[in-house]
């Protein structure tokens, strides 16, 4: 072997680091609300085309916009102010757990995976607080298993309330078909629209009054 394939060999055996790269982040998105919200969805953290674009699943892989466009069955505009609309028309209201991650990014070939680690949650109990003053029953929905683990960690102790736990919208989420994923999120459409679900814990006055909500 020679010089030069030798050094080329100790290259190629070289394992690849998976300690990934971390970094701190601040939430940027808005939380989307009017005083019609009959749901709120709560994603984990925005991704890295969401929070360079300002508003939420910017990133064309994920499929949260098409599954409300077969859960509602019209159609999202393409403008975020538009879509913005579409939610409160559908009485949606939309936000993060997290107002601020850790994120880790590991590279495993040309795949990207973020590990995200709320490190400060957004104030969704003061939120909840609001939203069912006015004797409002609240469902909440989290977009996917990691959104729902970080829920159970910085908001259920306060509120009491569990979140429904939808099957991620992401990308990443490939064990999942945009037929399946309308299909188990057929939940928040049904509950929009008034059907009895039993299986939902709602958040009402009377689940919210004992909190003491600072803003």
């Amino acid at each position: 072997m020679s010089p030069k394939q030798s050094k080329q060999a100790k290259v190629a055996s070289k394992p690849q680091s998976n300690h990934g790269q971390i970094r701190i982040e601040v939430n940027k998105l808005p939380l989307v609300l009017d005083d019609d919200c009959k749901v709120l969805i709560l994603g984990i953290f925005p991704g890295e085309e969401s929070q360079k674009n300002g508003f939420y699943y910017c990133d064309s892989r994920n499929r949260f916009w098409k599954v409300l466009e077969k859960l509602f069955n019209d159609w999202v505009p393409k403008c975020f102010c538009g879509r913005r609309e579409y939610l409160l028309m559908h009485h949606i209201a939309l936000w993060d757990v997290g107002a601020c991650a850790k994120i880790k990014t590991i590279k495993t070939g040309n795949r990207k995976k973020n590990e995200v680690e709320v490190l400060r949650p957004n104030a969704v109990c003061c939120l909840l607080k609001m939203m069912v003053e006015k004797n409002k029953d609240i469902a909440v929905f989290c977009n996917g298993g990691d959104a729902k683990s970080e829920y159970d960690k910085h908001i259920k102790p306060i509120v009491g309330i569990d979140a429904v736990e939808l099957p991620s919208t992401s990308g990443v989420n490939a064990n999942y078909r945009i037929d399946t994923l309308v299909k188990k999120w057929q939940i928040v459409a049904d509950y929009i629209n008034g059907k009895p679900i039993s299986s939902i814990n709602i958040a009402s006055a009377a689940t919210t009054k004992a909190l003491n909500c600072q803003p």
